[in-house]
């Protein structure tokens, strides 16, 4: 099923056409970056999402890719109240890499550049702008940027204290060692280069397909950076605020680790040694991260990590997006 919601009339206050806004992007016509956002069954996080999106375009043009990965086309509505003009699809495949590669078969040879953003996510008014101002300035085949964490105002004391949500920042211009599709705009150039030019469908269940997307992309020379300017914001729902959550993604993340490590050629007995040592070094880690005053609950992570390594690396993983 295929479907274009074409809104931009809304966009005036009369009902008339969305302006072009004139500014230092202003060589980057529309058709040069195509916005990729791939949802299933959250039409209110969407809603914000495109909300955010509305105001991005007032800084800087682009056309917008929405595939829903729910048969049922739960996120259509979301667009047609959008005031963007949206090319929105409905993808039956289940699984978010083959919501993805329907988003890239739409962009690409259309595109230059293509970003990508959660659906759970809304993005700060100049983000495609400091996105594109890098990639122009550094010439990256891959910029990515930040995804601030947003807890709500119960969140229980000790997820505040440990900070277990926030993510490392590096300078902008610093080389992005795992770039994901939370926050990344790519040179659609880069992507051609690849044999296989679509996110691998096996990691749909467990996570994981953007890692090895950008990994594929970093064996074949393209060039990563990071811009700390292009932010996105991401709420925390309250039931992510348990332990029990927290070392269920934690162990995911570590089945993604040692699944890349065994496609890197390292062998299954390796992977496994190297959890074991990470599980060891934890509280280590956690003390030097108190000492530092720097963040304790990524610290704390490498423990369920570590034992995903493990797992995974004996063929069980987490799945955490299988569907009922």
């Amino acid at each position: 099923m295929y479907r274009r919601c074409d809104c931009s009339a809304r966009a005036g206050a009369e009902g008339s056409p969305r302006r072009e806004t004139t500014t230092k992007y202003e060589r980057y016509a529309v058709k040069d970056v195509a916005v990729l956002v791939a949802t299933y069954k959250r039409p209110e996080h969407l809603r914000d999402l495109l909300h955010s999106l509305e105001i991005a375009y007032e800084v800087m043009s682009f056309d917008l890719i929405v595939i829903d990965n729910d048969p049922e086309g739960t996120g259509g509505g979301s667009c047609e109240d959008s005031a963007l003009n949206i090319q929105y699809a409905i993808e039956p495949a289940p699984g978010i890499a083959a919501a993805r590669n329907r988003a890239l078969r739409l962009a690409m040879g259309k595109y230059a550049f293509v970003a990508f953003v959660d659906d759970d996510e809304w993005v700060s008014p100049t983000w495609l702008a400091d996105l594109v101002g890098a990639q122009s300035r550094y010439s990256a085949d891959v910029v990515s940027g930040p995804v601030t964490p947003v807890l709500p105002s119960n969140a229980p004391k000790w997820a505040r204290w440990g900070q277990f949500f926030s993510r490392p920042a590096v300078p902008s211009g610093s080389r992005t060692r795992w770039p994901a599709t939370n926050n990344s705009l790519v040179r659609s150039a880069a992507i051609a280069r690849l044999d296989k030019q679509e996110f691998a469908e096996e990691f749909s269940i467990t996570g994981g397909s953007d890692t090895e997307f950008f990994w594929r992309l970093e064996l074949s020379g393209a060039t990563f950076v990071w811009c700390n300017e292009a932010e996105v914001f991401e709420n925390v729902l309250p039931s992510r605020l348990s332990v029990k959550w927290l070392w269920r993604r934690g162990r995911r993340l570590g089945n993604v680790s040692s699944r890349m490590l065994i496609l890197k050629g390292k062998s299954r007995a390796s992977v496994i040694l190297l959890g074991a040592f990470r599980a060891i070094a934890t509280p280590g880690i956690v003390l030097l991260a108190l000492l530092r005053r720097t963040p304790w609950g990524p610290a704390a992570m490498n423990f369920p990590k570590a034992v995903g390594m493990i797992t995974a690396s004996m063929g069980t993983y987490v799945r955490e997006y299988q569907r009922q």
